[in-house]
């Protein structure tokens, strides 16, 4: 038979109840799990898989949005394969790691989702962004 919860007890308290009787790393991963789950509104809207340059755009523009490059991380991962996961070991090894918006568009522009000139206009955008962040 399985125990069931008053009725009265809200979502919060639940949540407390059940992080007390979780180690450091499961409530450590419960925390991550609720900041991921209120993510803005961009975050939200970032396409699961790219295969076109709107998706591109959608992707870039949410980073613009919100100055995180974990937009980038999943992107990277999935569209990583043992070459490319090796290339970037060497690059971090050597200190030539490239950021995550050049290896993401690396990654796209190696799949021909976007163009040379798509890459160049997004690195302006890039530079011109972290001058801005800068000042």
């Amino acid at each position: 038979m399985s125990r069931r919860l008053p009725l009265s007890l809200s979502k919060e308290r639940i949540i407390t109840m059940a992080s007390n009787t979780l180690t450091p790393l499961e409530n450590s991963l419960r925390n991550a799990y609720i900041a991921t789950s209120t993510r803005s509104s961009d975050m939200a809207r970032i396409p699961d898989i790219i295969e076109t340059k709107a998706q591109v755009d959608t992707v870039v523009d949410a980073f613009f949005a919100t100055g995180d490059d974990a937009v980038f991380t999943r992107h990277i991962k999935a569209m990583s394969d043992e070459h490319d996961r090796s290339s970037i070991a060497i690059m971090r090894g050597s200190g030539n790691e490239l950021d995550p918006m050049c290896e993401l568009l690396s990654l796209v522009l190696g799949r021909k989702i976007i163009a040379v000139e798509d890459v160049i206009a997004y690195n302006a955008r890039y530079s011109d962004w972290k001058k801005s962040e800068a000042a």
